[in-house]
């Protein structure tokens, strides 16, 4: 016997008794998804060079290890830097290939090798229209401490690169 008649207030004590656990399982899975992977950036601009190979970029993921794409090997290339001699790599950095100044794209893809969970970083080369330096700070003074600067580069289109 479990002490409880069989009445609709025992089936209503066990539905509350079950619906705060429902909820931190809904709790759960928000916090999981804020978790989940991600790269630094969703987009870059990368100027175009007189010479290939002059303007790296570093991509990186969050946690996970990965392998690296390129989709146009002749505008981006991606090289992976690996961590204490494994082949597991967060991060990566991406070179401009592209010589000439006509806009060329590249789509880096970035799979975890374990869930096989796909990032993806779209990749610009173009001309580098205008440059602003971003910082919270109206006065910089020569003995303060180390200040954060964002440097954000612009096409003709205003395609950004932070």
């Amino acid at each position: 016997m479990t002490g409880c008649p069989a009445s609709s207030s025992c089936r209503g004590f066990k539905l509350f008794f079950f619906l705060p656990l429902h909820r931190l399982l809904l709790l759960f899975l928000v916090l999981l998804g804020t978790l989940a992977n991600k790269l630094n950036v969703p987009q870059v601009l990368l100027p175009f060079g007189q010479e290939p190979g002059r303007v790296p970029f570093l991509l990186e993921a969050q946690r996970g290890c990965y392998t690296w794409h390129s989709t146009h090997h002749d505008a981006v290339t991606v090289e992976p830097l690996y961590e204490n001699g494994t082949l597991c790599s967060q991060k990566a950095v991406l070179i401009a290939e592209s010589t000439q100044p006509i806009r060329l794209s590249s789509i880096i893809l970035a799979r975890e090798i374990v869930t096989d969970h796909e990032l993806r970083c779209d990749v610009k080369v173009d001309v580098i229209n205008s440059i602003e330096i971003v910082s919270r700070a109206r006065e910089l003074y020569v003995d303060d401490s180390p200040l954060e600067l964002m440097v954000r580069a612009l096409d003709a289109e205003v395609q950004l690169k932070d």
